[in-house]
């Protein structure tokens, strides 16, 4: 009986039916010294190079459970039922980084470059018992630039922390939430700007229920709340905002490996000052699909309506939603991402609500040896422009990101790790646009890194 239970709270807590969803969010961005919704407003679909390239954990085996319904037993010397945890080590690491950015402003014209010192850390904590599970996590950095005199030094940091509680086997309960103080545009955000428009913050907190009906179907209901606040004072009076999803889904676990669903979303989004809120809906088929203990896929499918209000030009939108996500470890230390995303998101520009975006990403981490790792991206956003308001006379436009990341990764030691990276980005759009959305960028940096 208590390997059952033990079985039944690692398949939960492992996500073996309620696993990640379009709407959960994501990681928070990485701040810029790492050049590394959907229950959000949409969540990211890039891959984004973490130029700390340690090697991913190998992917656990899933063990398809004895009894999905049998109440796992909590005798009284249990840890969960003492309050008692089974702590695992927190983490620390410290990094310093020398490097070099061409065009800190993301100008079209005369780009500042700079060289720049870097140095930041991160705190990890995490724990679990049989009900609770917990990750936390704590970053900030602090950069130097040397050759802009009125702009020498940028902050960034960011807090995230997951709660996964299991009252009983047939209810999970859980809490994802992520706040990031950013100086510099994160791509990998959707909703947020591709340019520099100084400092924001982007927050994103998501609850969430998941039911267990019976052994194949189970019900799950989650709420999304995520603020965007600009320090430009005006910059946050065009795009400042608060998106919210609701949103309820039904899951047929078909088997252990094998979940499909049908889910519906609310997702009104309200401005602080500009008249550019709008109400949106998504109704999507989906699949999350463990192929092998290294294989694992997700794919979300359907229809989203928006609808505006009455200073925009287009009172409403009905187009299609796509979302795909893959990953495989093809050999220990070495995964290969690739990630798909179609539809609408908040458009990062004054005077315009949403654009139609896709996004296509992929990426590679190679490890040659248990100390030695590689690491490769490419992001490209396609970026459609065709919701206005009303006083603004721009004609209908095409914005082109791309972004390349190269990464490598030395242990030096059981505490010491060398890396080294590059990225470059290109944002191109049409002339009468192109001073305000087009820039190119090369960054670069060496550095070390001290964990414990």
């Amino acid at each position: 009986m208590r390997t059952a239970a033990l079985r039944i709270a690692l398949f939960l807590a492992c996500g073996g039916f309620v696993t990640a969803q379009d709407g959960e969010p994501q990681e928070p961005p990485v701040p810029p010294g790492d050049i590394s919704v959907e229950l959000e407003s949409p969540p990211r679909s890039e891959v984004v190079l973490d130029t700390d390239t340690s090697q991913p954990e190998e992917a656990p085996a899933i063990d398809a459970p004895e009894n999905l319904i049998e109440e796992p037993p909590l005798p009284d010397e249990s840890p969960s039922a003492s309050g008692k945890f089974q702590e695992q080590p927190q983490g620390l690491s410290l990094y310093a980084r020398q490097g070099y950015d061409s065009n800190v402003f993301t100008s079209y014209t005369d780009p500042s470059g700079s060289l720049y010192s870097n140095l930041g850390g991160a705190l990890e904590y995490e724990t679990a018992s049989p009900r609770l599970d917990m990750v936390g996590s704590l970053t900030a950095g602090l950069t130097y630039y040397y050759s802009i005199p009125y702009y020498q030094y940028e902050f960034n940091g960011a807090f995230s922390l997951r709660l996964a509680y299991r009252p009983n086997a047939r209810w999970t309960l859980t809490l994802v939430t992520s706040t990031s103080y950013l100086p510099q545009p994160d791509l990998a955000t959707p909703g947020a700007t591709n340019q520099y428009n100084g400092s924001f913050i982007y927050s994103t907190t998501t609850l969430g229920a998941n039911y267990l009906w019976s052994r194949k179907v189970a019900t799950e209901t989650k709420y999304n709340f995520t603020p965007v606040y600009y320090f430009d004072q005006a910059y946050n009076d065009q795009q400042g905002r608060v998106e919210q999803t609701f949103g309820q889904s039904i899951q047929w676990l078909v088997n252990p490996k094998t979940k499909l669903l049908l889910e519906y979303r609310a997702n009104p989004v309200t401005y602080f000052s500009a008249p550019l809120d709008n109400f949106g809906q998504f109704a999507l088929v989906g699949m999350d699909q463990v192929f092998n203990p290294r294989a694992k896929g997700d794919a979300r499918l359907g229809v989203e309506q928006r609808f505006y209000n009455s200073e925009n030009d287009n009172r409403s939108y009905l187009g299609p939603f796509a979302e795909f996500n893959v990953s495989y470890e093809y050999k220990k230390f070495s995964v290969l991402t690739a990630n798909l995303r179609y539809g609408t998101e908040a458009s990062g520009i004054g005077g315009s609500a949403t654009r139609d975006t896709f996004r296509l990403g992929l990426g590679v981490v190679h490890g040659v040896t248990p100390k030695l790792s590689f690491s490769a991206s490419v992001n490209y956003q396609n970026n459609y422009y065709n919701e206005f308001d009303k006083n603004v006379t721009y004609p209908d436009f095409t914005e082109n990101v791309i972004q390349f990341s190269l990464g490598a990764n030395f242990q030096w030691s059981k505490l010491v790790g060398l890396e080294l990276g590059y990225t470059y980005t290109n944002d191109s759009a049409p002339e009468f646009i192109a001073p305000a959305l087009a820039y190119e960028r090369n960054m670069a940096f060496v550095g070390i890194r001290i964990s414990y």
